[in-house]
Order: C-alpha cells, then sequence, then structure tokens
C-alpha cells in the first residue's frame, strides 16, 4: 500500500484543447473519478495516485477523452494489487 500508481496518456491532435475523466471501475464499487484539462493535446501527460487497501485485489480505470468534438474511451488493463 502507499505505492505510486501512474497513469499516463497522450492525446492528438496537438493544438486542440481536451478533457480527460479518470473513473476506477475495479474493484467494484471504487469511488474514484475525476476530469482533467488542457490546454492542448501532443505530450505525453500522467497522472499520479497513491494505491490504498481498498485497491485489493486489483485495479482498472476507463478514459473518457473529449478532443475538437470527439469522445474516445478505453479501458485499461486489470492491474494487481498485493497487500
Amino acid at each position: 500500500m502507499g505505492n505510486q500508481l501512474d497513469i499516463c496518456w497522450q492525446i492528438g491532435p496537438a493544438g486542440f484543447p481536451y478533457s480527460i475523466t479518470l473513473k476506477q471501475v475495479q474493484p467494484p464499487g471504487a469511488p474514484f473519478q475525476t476530469t482533467l484539462y488542457f490546454g492542448s493535446g501532443g505530450p505525453v501527460e500522467c497522472f499520479n495516485g497513491f494505491l490504498e487497501a481498498s485497491d485489493v485485489p486489483g485495479v482498472q480505470f476507463t478514459l473518457t477523452v473529449l478532443i475538437n468534438g470527439v469522445t474516445l474511451n478505453e479501458t485499461s488493463p486489470f492491474w494487481t494489487v498485493n497487500p
């Protein structure tokens, strides 16, 4: 517990502002959700969080991006979390 978890992405094209919503879907009932706003796509961006006891046995996230009127959805792999 307490280990840092980095979720990174790269959105393009550059020059368009976008928002990304990160929602934790595993374990069931996980309360974590946040929306981040960026002035331009292009470079790699990361969200840094920390693993908690409630994240056992593992975590999984959905990423929803809105850029230039287009919505993109992606689901991360399931990452095992050991107590």
